[in-house]
């Protein structure tokens, strides 16, 4: 008996305690209608029944669950962050509209009606969460701008890649549309044909990279579609969990990637994560159609606005090392993040100078930060310098070795090679738009001699000649003994001629290269006089290296 009044304690006690915890599930997983009381507004709380708006643990509907429709207009819009548990967009009819700038954050979404992502010039929308059930359509509107200061040929021109599973080249037929050949290091076009017939059709999965710009005289073709015009729309089913994506390092070694995601992906996610694959370098790169310059950013450090947060349906460039046949890549939904907005970054290198390069209306950037562990030549942690094709573009790096870089890191040292190029004349500026510490730094013009303080202001100098290397060295120290002898040493070239001014003191070696780092010519140095070196092939690039005994001095020139 009284086993059995135990026994009945004990089924009382947990039918109790069971009823606790589903009060306390149900506390937990509260439930928001939408009926569009006030206006279109997510976040205003007079829209939703019960009134609040909702929270991590609401499910939301938005539909007929009351069985009165909401009037047309009054559709729930998310401007700003939202997140919910689940969503239930559960009515053909019904909309969810993310804005630009808007974010959504929820477990599962089910979608019988209309889910919409908007961008436009300076935000895009952000979704996170896995796709459930549901026969209603979602839509991805990507806007890309066009920057009409620049010209024709130039201006139009944007990295894409696809937010949903399988977007097809014959949705965007008043695009030009190119994809990248690794192997070939070349843009492989995709023209249509004559009469208005496609090219034919190729297909985007996620992490695909497309460059594509819009044809503004399309709609007068007489062509049956359309077009996106300036809007590309995405319709499909959203992409979310791993995403797969496979990199070769055939020839070029530049592979193009898309964020697969309808949110914005963290590169450092991947990089400082678990994923990161073997055979790769570690810096990623964009294209600016604003800017008309690339962007390129690594280990906390970017240039040209680069940063580790990639937008959604964008596309950037991986480097492979060469080390690895095939690199096998993976994106996880761990990498996901909300981040409306543009890019940005934050230095993370410190000891670090940046310089930006101005003209025409036209910026470039060049950093130099010193480590430790980094070495003369480019590191796996160095971001090469990729060169914009616009003629009124500015170009300023440094080398790491034979290899031009936009971010270098490089030991202590007190003289730093810089190099400028662009393809038209005029008045240019260098000025260091960040210095750390320093409490020196100087920049020498080595065609006029002349000494700028940085720390004080600009340098300004005429760039009369047309895609030629313009030699510049940054000074991080008032110069020594061995440091005069480095700066009285010029390099400079002529037509079918390098040319090396050494001081009388100054005995060694002079070392030619090509770009391939093959040594093509080496002399003894003639102290007191010019050196001059021939050169067979003309309408190139060379490096020259100049070895005393106190110095090794490297410069780039190009040869008419």
């Amino acid at each position: 008996m009284k086993q059995n009044l135990l026994f009945i304690k004990t089924i009382l006690f947990s039918l109790l305690f069971s009823g606790l915890l589903l009060s306390q599930s149900l506390q937990a997983q509260s439930q928001s209608e939408w009926n569009g009381g006030e206006d279109d507004n997510w976040d205003n709380p007079n829209n939703w029944l019960p009134p609040g708006v909702p929270d991590a643990s609401s499910n939301v509907f938005i539909g007929l669950l009351s069985g009165i429709d909401s009037p047309p207009g009054t559709w729930p819009v998310i401007y700003g962050p939202a997140v919910a548990a689940s969503v239930d967009i559960s009515f053909r009819v019904a909309e969810l509209t993310i804005a630009p700038g808007g974010s959504l954050t929820t477990e599962v979404i089910s979608n019988d009606g209309v889910f919409l992502m908007q961008s436009n010039a300076f935000d895009q929308a952000s979704f996170i969460g896995n796709y459930g059930p549901g026969t209603g359509t979602f839509s991805y509107e990507r806007f890309l701008g066009v920057n009409n200061a620049l010209p024709p040929e130039e201006k139009g021109w944007h990295y894409i890649s696809s937010p949903v599973f399988g977007f097809s080249s014959l949705n965007i037929p008043d695009y030009y549309l190119n994809t990248w050949d690794e192997p070939g290091a070349m843009w492989v076009q995709h023209p249509g044909q004559a009469d208005c017939v496609p090219a034919p059709e190729i297909f985007n999965f996620g992490m695909d990279g497309w460059s594509v710009k819009w044809d503004d005289q399309y709609s007068t073709y007489g062509c049956p579609n359309p077009g996106a015009g300036q809007t590309v729309v995405f319709n499909g089913v959203p992409n979310f969990g791993n995403q797969f994506g496979t990199l070769t390092s055939g020839g070029g070694n530049f592979n193009m990637v898309g964020n697969p995601f309808p949110s914005y992906w963290d590169y450092d996610a991947l990089f400082f994560g678990p994923n990161f694959p073997l055979g790769l370098y570690d810096a990623i790169y964009y294209w600016d159609e604003d800017a008309n310059q690339y962007a390129s950013y690594v280990s906390g450090t970017g240039t040209n606005g680069g940063g580790p947060i990639v937008p959604p349906a964008q596309a950037f460039f991986f480097e492979a090392d060469g080390t690895e046949p095939t690199i096998p890549l993976l994106f996880t939904d761990a990498e996901r993040v909300h981040a409306p907005g543009p890019p940005f970054y934050k230095d993370a290198a410190a000891d670090l100078v940046r310089l930006l390069a101005t003209a025409n209306e036209f910026t470039d950037e060049t950093v130099v930060h010193f480590d430790v562990n980094s070495t003369v030549n480019r590191d796996k942690n160095d971001a090469r310098k990729l060169k914009s094709p616009g003629s009124t573009v500015p170009t300023i790096y440094t080398m790491g070795g034979d290899v031009e870089l936009s971010i270098n890191g490089l030991p202590a040292t007190d003289i730093v090679p810089v190099y400028f190029e662009c393809k038209t004349p005029g008045t240019y500026t260098i000025e260091a738009s960040e210095t750390s510490e320093f409490t020196y730094l100087v920049l020498q013009d080595m065609l006029t001699g002349q000494l700028t303080d940085l720390l004080e202001g600009p340098h300004t100098f005429e760039y009369t000649s047309t895609n030629e290397v313009r030699n510049f060295k940054l000074l991080y120290a008032p110069v020594g003994i061995g440091d005069i002898e480095a700066s009285n040493i010029k390099i400079w070239s002529g037509t079918n001629n390098i040319y090396v001014d050494v001081p009388e003191s100054a005995y060694g070696d002079i070392f030619i290269y090509n770009l391939l780092g093959q040594e093509i010519d080496h002399t003894s140095i003639n102290p007191g006089v010019v050196n001059t070196i021939p050169i067979e092939n003309a309408n190139s690039y060379y490096i020259v290296k100049v070895l005393t005994g106190n110095n090794a001095i490297t410069e780039k020139v190009y040869i008419k």
